[in-house]
């Protein structure tokens, strides 16, 4: 059986949370947007007997799922379609009931939430639909995460707006690249903040901690000389200090579809005695130098990421690489 080409699609245009603990909200409907609480602006259910007909089908071996992500306005308005015609079609489809939710904070960066239930087979089919419905809107196989899980980690900085525009890149393709290698998201303030200069704009960065911590890593490294903005660099150094193990290893993972790194082995590591006294050197200083290479080689393979997803084509062979405040 051949496998399906979009499942790595699919896998890298979603961050599921594996701990998932759904809001107390999701619990009792709420109807009324002005309050500010996660509510129900539209619920999309044809079957008044859907009760009745998934506990039919569960009593006949089906499994009951229940999944809630996070979605940019941005990537919900291409998939609900006029007069959400659009998702009314992926509903009858998939026949997994799907509600579009929002609170007062996800409104405030542009977010919602998509409420997904029904069998596993239902809420998975619903789910692809989706997702074909937002990644044909880009070409080639470069696409930043469209789904996220409902509580991630926010960061904000304040850019001047030459730094802004190397950020963004022509036609957006540098942010759209540090958002592919990443697996975070962008947002860039259009007016400048209340309280600063007019050359000013805030840049939000959205995704689970350890993608938000890789995407300012990356964002320095191209707006920031070395040394420039010690500031900057000391904020980092406290994110990445927060970090779990598992965490860090997950920001290590290439994001880059495999079909797009070149097939083959590195040239291998190669050796340059540096030097100096050499000889006084202790075997603790010999295992902080090789810690500290390897940083330097993950950022550089981090960059020449971004690049290749800019260009669209693939570099020479190299080695692979929670609440919003």
């Amino acid at each position: 059986m051949e496998q399906n080409p979009n499942i790595e699609k699919y896998a890298k245009a979603k961050i599921e949370d594996p701990n998932l603990r759904l809001p107390k909200a999701l619990l009792k409907f709420n109807t009324d947007p002005s309050s500010g609480e996660l509510c129900y602006y539209q619920i999309f259910e044809d079957d008044l007997q859907k009760h009745k007909h998934l506990a039919e089908e569960i009593a006949a071996g089906a499994k009951l799922d229940r999944k809630v992500y996070r979605i940019r306005n941005m990537e919900l308005w291409k998939v609900i379609g006029d007069e959400y015609e659009d998702m009314k079609q992926i509903h009858k489809v998939s026949k997994a009931t799907i509600g579009l939710l929002v609170d007062s904070e996800a409104d405030n960066h542009a977010h919602s939430f998509i409420d997904l239930v029904g069998t596993v087979e239902q809420v998975k089919m619903a789910e692809e639909l989706i997702l074909d419905k937002a990644l044909k809107t880009y070409q080639g196989p470069l696409f930043p995460v469209i789904l996220m899980p409902p509580t991630i980690h926010g960061h904000e900085i304040r850019l001047d707006v030459d730094r802004v525009e190397h950020l963004l890149g022509k036609n957006f393709k540098n942010v759209l690249a540090l958002e592919v290698v990443t697996g975070a998201w962008f947002q860039v303030g259009d007016e400048p903040p209340a309280d600063g200069p007019e050359y000013d704009r805030i840049v939000n960065i959205y995704g689970p901690k350890a993608h938000v911590c890789k995407a300012l890593t990356l964002m320095h490294s191209q707006v920031f000389r070395a040394g420039e903005c010690p500031e900057a660099e000391e904020e980092l150094d406290i994110l990445f200090s927060e970090l779990s193990i598992d965490e860090v290893m997950e920001s290590m993972k290439s994001r880059i579809p495999q079909n797009l790194v070149a097939s083959g082995s590195g040239s291998g590591s190669a050796s340059a005695s540096a030097s100096g006294s050499g000889s006084g050197q202790t075997e603790e200083q010999h295992v902080e130098d090789k810690d500290e290479s390897k940083g330097k080689k993950l950022q550089q393979h981090e960059e020449e990421d971004v690049e290749e997803a800019v260009s669209g084509e693939a570099s020479k062979p190299k080695g692979s690489v929670e609440d919003l405040d």
